[in-house]
């Protein structure tokens, strides 16, 4: 009988890993190709397992095993790479599969990347056969490439990622928990070009070291010798304790688990006891604080991989020393759209939690909080209390400042994490070992209340103990952390939160509004201000069928700039005081110059471009923009090379092919109608600077047709970007040459022109 899924991520042996290694005689065995004979005995099973002899290099070609995942279509993978301005369809796969770690190309403290082999294949024989693997979809040898980074991090955090990749080392049996990493272009280039496949590890588990058993087979480890995905920590500093309620609240505090209407009837009771105490204090500028945080199901315990809602909400209030953890999974229908009206259990959760997200005195305090906020109203679109909160505290944001402040150094490292905030300001440490575990399971284990209460309740803490380090205090009247009255050094850390959902499937929209999906199908818009200052406006939808002003995400009324005139018939005298000025580093000071010659926008508004392109159009003119190498040095390679002639009078400018269209778009017909002078005259505006510096205004130039420049060059036009040249005639020039700036700018490049560019005689 076999036992197990061929490490299929979806078909699951209903008996663990450590049971079945617990059976006398246990082996790990693959599904096998026999590529040498492909005559089967009549009596032979089709799924007949083969254990080659491991010393035999001919056995090791005959025989390879099935890898049991979804690969890369390899068409498409070719196309992707050989074109890589087109936009990935590839979706990642997870991946469950045992093998044995073989060479290992790089190890870093943050990164491992080695081959997986199968059981049987030793590290001298991968070297002969680069490919043991065959391929479940197309039955074509492949080669197995794992790397263990970044997605190990970010389920295990710093301390433990670390450890991890410590403990890996060639020659250990292990599982592995992966996802095919198909976004990257190398990856993909790598699995067209030799048929490896690259894998991103979530988790992994070692079976067994590198030793060998007298039979021959590999010796397994016992259930107590298997390393979880959690390795311990390594580290040569003293253990610190590990931190409990007792260290919080003076009375070892209470956990509530609200998932019926009696506790949330409690927790409601206790929300307004607090508001009421506020309103009752003789200190009118009096606030509290109150934890929050939240959980939800992790990615490689989810079907598919798939993001989850947030299934706990934990609320600790601090002066009350009670930790609430609200069972939204039970308590809240997740997903719905956001006009789903509520049912009597979620209107009275949802009116539960409005008296405490709408207080600007009781300060929401938590470590990333506000993503955390993002995320629960993303889970529960329908929900009106997650769409509004007020006074939020991010307890990192926090600490930096007050660590800035200070002059204290490591600021980064010690506001990295929750864990290293404790040891920083509590002197304990985190056990985060229900970190990753099954926050969908009912009823909650002990550990995972002890571990969620805990979260939630150190960030009010942290802050308390911070804000002690700079005698700062919550002014509660406004909100505002002071030191003193009138302080303005930590005055923006409080702040607010509003979270809408954008009805509409307008990619243009989706961009410009900055909407992102976070759970599910919708796009939140999300919005905030500093708590007790000016709410931004509502954000409106652009018309996806023209060019209309809106209002953006920070509720800035955006104007396109295609709506706009910068310049009247017969002012030549409009740009002549730009020619030779520095304006500034962006793109919106040069705008902004313009426009402040010829029309006024409303107050606060700004004009909307695409900000990625190298020109703006205006309703009467276009702003071209051209970024010069920082640095010219003889035989330096450049990746848009461009050419200064006449003096510098005629330069080099590059637009996209496709934009261009061979001259007949309709922005090609503009640049190009900028060549004849009149009442209908097309202002083509060029600003120009020198790396990252700032730009100078080069006034009026115009677009020379091939005929009309004065010698013959080689263009060196940039290969492999799709751009068109051309060659553009400074009209101000007389005035360019009295500026310095515009000298200084440009004399270095001509000078070493000939070094990079042939320039022939007249």
């Amino acid at each position: 009988m076999m036992l197990g899924a061929a490490g299929h991520p979806y078909w699951q042996c209903l008996l663990s890993t450590e049971t079945l290694l617990t059976f006398s005689n246990a082996q790990v065995a693959s599904l096998s190709a026999d590529t040498a004979n492909t005559e089967m005995d009549e009596n032979e099973s089709p799924l007949a397992t083969k254990n080659p002899d491991s010393n035999s290099v001919e056995s090791s070609r005959a025989f390879k095993p099935f890898f049991a995942a979804n690969t890369p279509p390899h068409h498409i993978a070719q196309i992707l790479v050989e074109q890589r301005d087109l936009s990935n369809p590839l979706k990642q796969t997870s991946i469950k599969a045992i093998g044995l770690l073989g060479s290992v190309e790089r190890k870093t403290k943050k990164q491992i990347t080695a081959y997986l082999l199968p059981h049987y294949v030793d590290s001298e024989e991968s070297k002969k056969d680069p490919r043991p693997w065959k391929c479940a979809t197309s039955g074509e040898d492949m080669a197995v490439h794992l790397i263990f980074g970044k997605n190990l991090f970010q389920a295990l955090g710093i301390a433990h990622g670390e450890a991890a990749i410590e403990n890996i080392n060639e020659g250990q049996l292990i599982e592995i928990t992966a996802q095919t990493r198909v976004s990257s272009r190398d990856s993909l280039s790598r699995w067209v070009e030799r048929r490896c496949l690259d894998l991103e590890i979530k988790a992994y588990r070692i079976l067994s070291e590198k030793s060998k058993d007298s039979s021959g087979g590999r010796a397994f480890a016992s259930d107590s010798q298997l390393l979880k995905h959690k390795p311990p920590v390594a580290s040569t500093s003293p253990q610190l304790p590990v931190l409990t309620l007792r260290d919080v609240f003076a009375d070892s505090g209470q956990v509530v688990v609200v998932d019926t209407t009696e506790t949330l009837q409690s927790f409601a009771h206790d929300s307004l006891e607090l508001l009421s105490n506020l309103n009752k204090s003789k200190e009118s500028q009096q606030a509290t604080l109150v934890g929050i945080d939240c959980e939800w199901q992790p990615n490689q315990l989810s079907p598919h991989g798939q993001t989850q809602p947030v299934l706990l909400l934990q609320i600790s209030f601090h002066s009350l020393g009670i930790v609430y953890l609200l069972d939204l999974q039970t308590l809240l229908r997740p997903l719905l759209s956001s006009d789903e009206e509520m049912n009597e259990t979620e209107t009275m959760t949802s009116e539960s939690l409005d008296f405490l997200f709408r207080s600007k005195r009781v300060i929401k305090v938590g470590y990333q909080v506000a993503s955390d906020l993002r995320r629960i109203a993303a889970s529960y679109p329908h929900v009106s209390c997650f769409q509004d909160i007020q006074a939020v505290l991010e307890v990192d944001t926090l600490v930096k400042r007050i660590l800035h402040l200070t002059k204290q150094k490591k600021s980064r490292s010690i506001t990295m994490s929750l864990a290293r905030l404790t040891a920083h300001y509590v002197e304990k440490s985190i056990c985060k070992e229900c970190q990753v575990s099954d926050w969908s399971a009912r009823p909650l284990t002990p550990d995972q209340k002890g571990y969620a209460a805990l979260d939630a309740a150190i960030g009010p803490l942290i802050a308390e103990k911070a804000m002690e380090t700079v005698n700062a205090t919550i002014n509660g009247g406004v909100p505002r952390i002071e030191r003193w009255d009138g302080d303005m050094g930590v005055s923006k850390a409080i702040n607010s939160w509003r979270f809408l959902f954008l009805q509409t499937e307008d990619l243009n929209a989706i961009k410009k509004l900055q909407a992102k999906q976070i759970v599910g199908p919708f796009w939140i818009v999300t919005q905030s201000w500093i708590t007790g200052g000016r709410q931004p406006r509502f954000p409106s939808v652009p018309s996806p069928s023209a060019e209309t002003p809106y209002t953006d995400n920070n509720g800035v009324l955006r104007i396109p700039a295609r709506m706009l005139q910068i310049h009247q018939p017969g002012d030549g005298a409009l740009f002549a005081g730009l020619v030779g000025t520095e304006v500034g580093k962006s793109k919106d000071h040069c705008l902004g110059m313009l426009l402040s010659r010829a029309a006024a926008l409303p107050g606060g508004a700004r004009i909307d471009f695409p900000r990625r392109l190298s020109y703006v159009e205006f309703d009467d003119a276009i702003a071209l923009f051209l970024t010069l190498p920082g640095k010219c040095r003889p035989g330096e390679s450049r990746n848009f090379p461009g050419m200064f002639l006449e003096d510098g009078q005629i330069l080099s400018w590059f637009i996209s092919s496709r934009v261009w269209n061979e001259g007949r778009s309709d922005l090609a017909t503009k640049l190009l109608g900028s060549r004849n002078e009149g009442d209908d005259y097309l202002p083509l505006v060029l600003f120009v600077r020198n790396g990252k510096g700032n730009f100078i205004s080069c006034g009026r130039c115009r677009v020379l047709l091939p005929e009309e420049v004065p010698r013959v060059t080689d263009t060196n036009k940039p290969k492999g970007y799709g751009l068109t040249q051309l060659d553009l005639e400074l009209l101000d020039f007389e005035a360019l040459t009295a500026s310095e700036i515009f000298t200084d700018l440009i004399s270095p490049l001509i000078m070493s022109q000939s070094s990079w560019t042939t320039i022939g005689s007249a």
